[in-house]
């Protein structure tokens, strides 16, 4: 949470859609409040501009439909921005599914969607691939870090997997060989090419397989993640002088947080998401690297 207070406290415009994922739904109101704070908006007060529904409860597609035409006709009408939460998303039919699918497609103006879920894996990759997703695992992580580390001695990159994959048993399957090789390769490339924008694409092109995507990808999300939050404790410390570089590149090109590079964690996000669809992985690929690369610049 610590992360997500400081990214959003540093956009002056946010996603128009947010999908906030946690084992444990105290977390869940936690990080939603942060949305809501920062664009002033009270929950527990009376707001016109606010609308709350959350699907374990009574919720028909007439009611969704309603609230999505009011935010419509209040874009046209007001300058405020409109708040719409809608809680538990991942237990909604497929009548609210396709009418809140449509709204993400063609979002209103002055409008932030908030989604949630607490079992993100049966929300439908259209619905993530159209969201902003903050995916948090504070539940066990640190009761998984600790046997990791007794086992194996502190292994400088446990908390790293730790924050990629969940569950003790997928954590350990993933730190073998193979991936430490990968990881090792991804570090010398950001440390040797962090000015050469062409020699990393390259870099990437010739790495990224469908089969290790997950992990090049999410070592890709969690780096630029932990530059924009300040916060590098993820990694091992043998990686501070590669974030310093990066980081003094960024400032160089704009305000630190710039929005922009902001947009290089929703891009990473959405082509993780869309691993799961029958997309053609080459093509995705492809069209990843390129709009990478413009992001870089």
């Amino acid at each position: 949470m610590k992360h997500f207070s400081k990214i959003i406290a540093t956009q002056e415009q946010l996603f128009h859609a947010f999908l906030i994922a946690s084992l444990n739904e105290d977390n869940i109101d936690k990080n939603v409040e942060i949305l809501l704070h920062k664009v002033g908006v009270n929950p527990n007060k009376n707001n016109l501009n606010f609308q709350m529904f959350d699907v374990k409860k009574t919720l028909h597609k007439s009611e969704i439909l309603s609230a999505f035409n009011d935010l419509y006709f209040s874009s046209f009408t007001q300058q405020d921005e409109k708040v719409l939460l809608i809680k538990n998303i991942d237990l909604a039919n497929t009548s609210i599914l396709n009418a809140i699918l449509k709204t993400l497609e063609e979002p209103p103006k002055n409008t932030l969607i908030i989604l949630t879920t607490t079992h993100i894996d049966k929300v439908l990759p259209t619905i993530r691939s159209r969201c902003q997703v903050f995916n948090f695992y504070e539940d066990n992580k640190k009761e998984i870090l600790e046997i990791l580390n007794k086992e194996n001695k502190a292994f400088e990159y446990n908390t790293l997997f730790v924050n990629i994959y969940s569950g003790l048993e997928q954590v350990k399957r993933n730190i073998n060989d193979e991936n430490l090789k990968l990881l090792k390769e991804i570090q010398q490339t950001l440390n040797k090419h962090y000015k050469s924008n062409l020699e990393l694409i390259n870099f990437f092109y010739k790495k990224l397989t469908k089969e290790n995507a997950l992990f090049l990808l999410s070592i890709l999300k969690l780096f630029f993640f932990s530059i924009f939050a300040k916060d590098f404790s993820i990694f091992p410390s043998f990686w501070k002088d590669i974030f310093r570089n990066w980081e003094n590149r960024l400032k160089q090109q704009k305000d630190k947080f710039a929005p922009k590079h902001f947009e290089i964690i929703s891009l990473i996000e959405n082509f993780i998401q869309s691993l799961e669809t029958a997309q053609n992985f080459t093509l995705q690929k492809n069209n990843f690297l390129v709009n990478f690369y413009e992001s870089l610049k």
